[in-house]
């Protein structure tokens, strides 16, 4: 198993701890499940965005790619939130977990030198 496929693994079990320790002290379980799942993969699409703008449109120079898949990142995280909110605010506090736990863990594990790449 490759690093980055190691950091996301972490990543994703930390996240689904957190996502059973919590469903047993809200009303809405699913909505917050729901939110969690799409933060997750919010979060996995956007890391692998800010990795195609850091080697490939920054390493070439290409500043109106990176510019524009800047844009997409941010319009993604927004418009995720926005139709979590559409379904309930469980979902957006679980949407908001699940980015948040998913990125500070590969942060982490990427400064502790599990990976040489992300």
């Amino acid at each position: 198993m490759g690093n980055k496929v190691k950091m996301i693994a972490i990543g994703l079990g930390i996240t689904a701890i957190m996502d059973l320790i919590t469903v047993k002290f809200i009303d809405e379980p699913k909505s917050f499940v729901l939110g969690s799942f799409v933060g997750i993969i919010v979060a996995l699409i956007n890391i692998f965005l800010l990795e195609i703008v850091i080697n490939g449109a920054m390493g070439k120079g290409n500043v109106a790619v990176a510019a524009m898949l800047e844009f997409v990142r941010l319009a993604l995280y927004v418009s995720a939130a926005l139709i979590m909110y559409k379904i309930s605010l469980y979902a957006v506090t679980g949407y908001a977990l699940g980015v948040v736990i998913l990125t500070l863990t590969l942060a982490i594990l990427y400064r502790k030198g599990t990976s040489d790449e992300l």
